[in-house]
């Protein structure tokens, strides 16, 4: 978990950083990890939307995308974006979105 965010000025486009990383384990070799992501330039801001995510019909609120290590799911909080991805041996596609859904995260920014 981070301490201090400070804004990272000139960048080219928008760009995140990651606040926060956990990891759930439900069976040896199989795991949920879970990240918190920030605008970099603007933390607290709302954030970019993240690239090649599509909706999640059956899961209000829930994002999706494929990626060269397994499935990315995604939610947008107050000022940033909560992600989860899994292990390639996940026998349940589900489990991530599962641990989205039931993730509760709270942000405190404090301006000097």
């Amino acid at each position: 978990m981070a301490a201090v965010i400070r804004p990272v000025h000139r960048l080219l486009g928008r760009a995140l950083v990651s606040c926060a990383e956990t990891v759930y384990i439900h069976r040896v070799g199989e795991y949920v990890s879970g990240a918190i992501l920030l605008d970099a330039s603007r933390p607290g801001a709302a954030p970019p939307a993240l690239p090649g995510m599509k909706p999640l019909g059956e899961h209000p609120g829930i994002f999706r995308a494929s990626s060269s290590g397994g499935p990315v799911v995604a939610r947008r909080i107050l000022g940033a974006w909560v992600v989860a991805t899994t292990s390639e041996s996940v026998g349940d596609p589900a489990m991530p979105i599962e641990i989205l859904e039931h993730m509760r995260v709270t942000i405190h920014l404090h301006r000097p």
